[in-house]
């Protein structure tokens, strides 16, 4: 079977800053994670604020809070296979 993901655009990047966003993706155990994610400062609790900068390969990985976790999770970018606007 093949999966058929897309490209992950500015268009997503702009999105999760401005609100929430509904994306789903396939994790690295092959199994498909839905989560209701954001960037959006005033969305993320203030003890979950960035302390400072983590490195990591903003080309391959998006790191964005997921609103039902309350907490940060990384979605590679290459295994999204939806979203849209919450």
């Amino acid at each position: 079977m093949t999966t058929n993901y897309i490209e992950w655009t500015p268009e997503i990047t702009e999105a999760l800053h401005n609100g929430v966003v509904e994306v789903e993706f396939e994790k690295k155990d092959g199994t498909v994670r839905r989560m209701l994610a954001t960037l959006k400062s005033t969305s993320i609790p203030s003890e979950k604020t960035p302390k400072g900068v983590k490195e990591y390969d903003r080309s391959i990985l998006a790191r964005v809070f997921d609103i039902e976790k309350q907490d940060w999770r990384t979605i590679t970018k290459g295994r999204l296979l939806s979203w849209k606007v919450a």
